[in-house]
């Protein structure tokens, strides 16, 4: 934008004059606008200069990985795990926590709604599992998960 301004304003003030230069900024004004919301349609993403670079980097990313044979999601997955390392790295040679264990592993939790829909399909195996000798095994490990008093399952807060 600060190059077109640029030279709107040479041609404006030094070339030509404010009566001819008027529809031209006019029509460049309203051409940008309309290249800016043809982008938001196509993309569905505001037409924002990080967001831009971002989605240009990710494509170029994806087609030159695709044309050398690279597969990404081994590539992030290793990435990942590289920086899992050096987060731990880090956190082993911070003296504050010299001496620490590692922290435990982070258990799932559930939402309440979540935990409503296993039980609904508990109660639906449960009444499903009354025909043989195998599913009565099978009815009894779900009637006792369905009647035990502690929770499975942990819900979000």
């Amino acid at each position: 934008m600060s190059v077109q301004f640029g030279v709107l304003a040479r041609l404006t003030w030094w070339e030509y004059s404010w009566d001819i230069m008027e529809p031209v900024t006019y029509f460049v004004t309203y051409g940008t606008a309309m290249a800016a919301y043809a982008y938001f349609v196509l993309t569905k993403q505001e037409y924002i200069l990080p967001d831009v670079k971002d989605r240009q980097h990710l494509i170029t990313l994806h087609k030159s990985a695709k044309k050398a044979g690279i597969n990404l999601a081994e590539y992030n997955d290793v990435k990942r795990q590289i920086a899992e390392i050096e987060h731990d790295l880090r956190r082993l040679r911070d003296p504050l926590y010299m001496h620490l264990p590692a922290p435990p592993p982070k258990s799932p939790t559930y939402s309440a709604s979540e935990i409503a829909a296993s039980k609904k399909l508990l109660k639906q195996a449960l009444e499903k599992a009354t025909d043989s000798v195998v599913n009565k095994q099978a009815a009894a490990k779900i009637s006792s998960l369905l009647e035990s008093t502690g929770n499975p399952f942990r819900s979000k807060k």
